[in-house]
């Protein structure tokens, strides 16, 4: 994407969020006019959009995490069984919003148009935070996996280098977001912030946050 001029407004969406959401130029609300949407901030979580039609698209920002029996909180996942629950939820967050906005089929085009960015998709062998035996996968890959599954398709690509994006509907022309984008976006040192961020809020908004139990 073309860098916007200084200060877009985008619709932004904050963590464990999500929702299917309308480009209308003649709505009383002015949020709804802007047609550019994005999310931020994303570590372990998934932020990812895609075009519904002309005027609606998908954005979400999954925020899922492992808890045990005593409450401590880890995004690695050890088992197939944990695997399986994460995807199982992801798999029906998704079934839900479709038929509650109803949807109907996604599109090639819509398909082919998923923006999914996810820092953090494994430990990585050196993480001081892995458990023993080197590199574990988080839970954002299974998060990756179950959204490429519900959109029956072989392979998605995801972005492992940037913590957000901005996304122009309907074109899908995408600007990716860097920890030093979004510390400008925040009133920080950055100038000129690019972006300008507009809540989304209101009733398409529905919680898109997640902890399932260990196995």
């Amino acid at each position: 994407m073309p860098v916007p001029p200084p200060r877009q407004p985008f619709r932004w969406l904050p963590e464990g969020k999500g929702g299917t959401f309308a480009v209308d130029a003649s709505s009383k609300y002015p949020v709804e006019h802007l047609t550019y949407f994005g999310t931020y901030d994303c570590h372990t979580c998934v932020g990812v959009w895609w075009p519904i039609d002309g005027q609606r698209c998908f954005l979400a920002h999954i925020n899922c995490s492992l808890i045990d029996i005593w409450g401590a909180v880890s995004w690695v996942v050890r088992s197939g069984e944990e695997a399986a629950r994460i995807k199982g939820a992801v798999r029906k967050l998704l079934d839900e919003e479709r038929k509650q906005a109803d949807w109907g089929e996604i599109s090639a085009e819509g398909k082919r148009g998923v923006v999914l960015v996810c820092p953090k998709m494994s430990t990585g062998a050196s993480d001081e935070r892995a458990e023993r035996g080197g590199e574990r996968t988080c839970v954002g890959y299974f998060v990756v996996e179950a959204i490429r599954e519900w959109l029956g398709v072989s392979e998605v690509k995801v972005d492992t280098q940037h913590c957000g994006f901005v996304v122009k509907h309907p074109d899908g022309s995408v600007a990716l977001l860097s920890r030093d984008d979004v510390e400008g976006i925040k009133g920080g040192l950055l100038q000129p912030q690019v972006w300008k961020r507009w809540e989304e809020k209101g009733p398409n908004v529905s919680s898109w946050t997640m902890v399932l139990p260990r196995s």
